[in-house]
């Protein structure tokens, strides 16, 4: 294992191991599954989501990814200062004034639409001597979100052409519902992108790449056009709890503590914050140095399970910021410093980031993110 802080002293028994022979074995997994023609942009946002965001994107390069995706311009310039400084790095959400001289002087490739800051973009690439600058330009379809309204679309592009500082190199729309297998919402998604695409092309404009695919629509092999964006499945997450994912994608992520206290409570003692567990019987319990300040989720409290010695223990009482209690299975012989599992296999116990999302009520990429903010993380090489 390397620790990607290796000065840094962590007294506390909980940590992140991240799997970078998973991150490049999923890109080559899902390029199996396109295209031969068509990029693969890594989606290495949010620090790579939970993951390491310069690991994971180094990892992912060597797997065969073309373009590295982030939401910021900060965070393409971490890559940047890393060494990234040849790989084409797409900044997928709204640029301000402000940032368009780092945007450009770092060569990152901005998204747009009619309210982004387009003079601002302009000026610093005539500056730095890099006109035309490129853009992608975005299309809302049905998300509601970021993106230029599709009836808007095509006068919109036609007068970006008509920019000689701006370079219109990419079209793109994000989907709202391929995490759904077969949504009809999905393919009404993308029979208006091809439209607009066929209005395009009427006018004589073919921005060289169009990409809508994320993860589930990607596996789901809609919409793989001439760039898609994987952002969970590189991670050998399911984008949800139901999906199915492919054999040969795997998760990279491991959340793994010890055994602090091993606690014998009576009939009615009761544990943490707000007494929400009382023990109905006598109880073995074990506390486990690991709290909703490193990711756990609080809503997990008196839901979600730990595994420790290979069996699934109940989370009871309320989460703490640094500690939790989980109940001991009768008959299981635990003792101080014996692993505990948040994420990953024992044995033949497996806790998913998904099985633990649910259990908190929300969703795996909110979970994923959140861990490791202060645990250390720990990397296995790509090979």
């Amino acid at each position: 294992m390397i620790p990607v802080t290796p000065d840094a002293v962590d007294h506390r028994r909980s940590y992140v191991t991240v799997d970078l022979g998973a991150i490049a074995n999923n890109v080559r997994a899902m390029r199996r599954r396109l295209p031969p023609d068509c990029a693969f942009g890594a989606v290495v946002k949010a620090d790579g989501y939970g993951h390491g965001a310069i690991p994971v994107a180094r990892a992912a390069l060597a797997g065969g990814a073309s373009w590295l995706l982030v939401a910021t311009v900060p965070e393409g310039l971490q890559l940047r200062h890393a060494g990234m400084g040849e790989t084409p790095i797409l900044v997928l959400g709204p640029v301000a004034a402000d940032e368009a001289a780092d945007l450009v002087g770092a060569g990152l490739t901005p998204t747009i639409d009619a309210a982004s800051p387009l003079a601002a973009i302009a000026a610093a690439a005539q500056q730095h001597n890099r006109a035309p600058y490129p853009v992608h330009v975005k299309v809302d379809t049905g998300l509601s979100r970021f993106g230029i309204a599709v009836p808007e679309a095509v006068p919109f592009i036609q007068s970006l052409y008509a920019n000689p500082a701006l370079a219109v190199v990419g079209i793109a729309t994000h989907f709202a519902t391929a995490d759904v297998v077969a949504d009809p919402f999905l393919y009404a998604q993308e029979a208006r992108f091809a439209a607009l695409l066929a209005a395009l092309h009427q006018a004589g404009i073919r921005p060289p790449l169009a990409h809508a695919a994320n993860s589930g629509a990607a596996l789901q092999g809609i919409s793989c056009r001439e760039m898609v964006r994987v952002g969970i499945a590189l991670y050998g997450i399911p984008p949800a709890p139901d999906f199915p994912m492919p054999p040969d994608i795997r998760p990279a992520l491991a959340v793994r503590s010890s055994v602090a206290r091993v606690l014998d409570l009576a009939p009615g003692d009761t544990v943490g914050y707000g007494r929400t567990f009382t023990a109905g019987v006598h109880t073995r319990a074990a506390l486990v140095p690991i709290g909703y300040a490193d990711g756990l989720p609080r809503a997990a409290s008196n839901r979600g399970h730990l595994v420790i010695g290979g069996a699934r223990c109940p989370l009871i009482g309320n989460i703490s910021m640094d500690q939790c209690v989980v109940a001991l299975p009768d008959g299981l012989d635990v003792a101080v410093d014996d692993p505990v599992v948040i994420v990953g296999r024992q044995g033949n116990t497996e806790q998913t980031i998904a099985v633990l999302a649910q259990a908190a009520g929300t969703i795996a990429y909110e979970v994923a993110v959140r861990f490791g903010a202060r645990m250390r993380r720990e990397y296995t090489p790509v090979g």
